[in-house]
């Protein structure tokens, strides 16, 4: 289990990892809806967060990665799968919440 992300470089970091393994799953499944939209969100997060960018409460509502998984993901997958997920859900509860720099988006 991965811990809450607490900054914005380890958001960065984060999201960066998010994006290898969004590469990783096209390449398996390259027609695949879902990971299409999720690899999608993931690039869009990361042009809306360059340079110390924050996203604007509108654009941080359409980044919808949990509910894609929700709806389309084994709810309980491989233990590969399972660290891919658990890092895109800590990224959507932190990119919903967006918590002051250096705080948890949940307490």
């Amino acid at each position: 289990m991965m811990k809450q992300i607490t900054s914005r470089a380890e958001f960065q970091r984060r999201l960066d990892r998010a994006l290898v393994d969004a590469a990783t799953l096209l390449a398996r499944s390259p027609n695949f809806d879902p990971y299409q939209q999720i690899e999608l969100q993931l690039r869009t997060l990361k042009q809306w967060t360059q340079n110390g960018r924050e996203p604007t409460p509108e654009e941080r509502k359409r980044i919808t990665i949990g509910r894609i998984m929700a709806r389309e993901f084994d709810p309980q997958p491989e233990g590969w799968l399972q660290t891919i997920m658990d890092n895109l859900y800590d990224i959507q509860g932190y990119v919903t919440v967006w918590p002051p720099e250096g705080e948890a988006p949940y307490k």
